[in-house]
């Protein structure tokens, strides 16, 4: 698997290229509870092009795959990735994976060797080369300077609650995130439908 995603040139940037691991995609499969033992399959029309196993802790999911990178030997991986929770709005609470080099926040992790998050993998959004996701990948911007956040990430987690604002203030902010993330989510599987690919 690792040799799918690990060639060189500036192609191989783009999240596109790379098998990701998506906390909603989990939670639409009804994998994403404590005690699931699974494996997920990533398919190109007919062809299987990728498998991990899966097991979901309730503070963890731990992953085994094999991996090669080009013109390496096959072998096994097991990984463990951190599970965090968040508030959400209206009393809910959000699942983010805390990537294991970094510690960020992510709601989807890229595999290579090893799954990791897109700042950590030093990838490019396929989505910041289609239009039609410009407007909410920039709104996302905007609300997360708002919530404090200076880099304005548009992939990493939420920032935690400024010094000072309504809870109520912080918590529709959040929500109005998460609706323009859900908006890139809808134009993201239309796109890679569009393109033959389905987990």
């Amino acid at each position: 698997m690792g040799g799918f995603n690990s060639g060189g040139g500036r192609g191989a940037l783009r999240t596109g290229y790379f098998l990701d691991l998506d906390l909603a995609s989990l939670k639409r499969l009804n994998m994403l509870r404590p005690g699931y033992s699974g494996s997920l399959h990533w398919s190109r029309g007919d062809e299987t092009i990728g498998t991990i196993g899966v097991w979901v802790r309730q503070d963890s999911i731990r992953l085994s795959y094999r991996s090669r990178p080009y013109g390496g030997e096959w072998e096994t991986i097991e990984d463990t990735i951190p599970l965090v929770e968040t508030e959400a709005g209206f009393g809910g609470r959000r699942k983010w994976f805390l990537c294991p080099s970094c510690r960020r926040r992510a709601r989807i992790l890229y595999g290579g060797r090893l799954y990791r998050c897109r700042v950590c993998r030093g990838a490019t959004y396929e989505s910041q080369y289609e239009p039609l996701f410009h407007a909410s990948h920039e709104r996302i911007r905007r609300l997360k300077k708002r919530l404090g956040d200076r880099q304005a990430d548009t992939w990493s987690g939420l920032p935690d609650r400024p010094k000072g604002m309504h809870h109520a203030t912080y918590e529709r902010l959040c929500d109005e995130i998460w609706n323009e993330e859900m908006k890139m989510d809808r134009a993201l599987g239309a796109y890679a439908r569009m393109k033959g690919f389905e987990v």
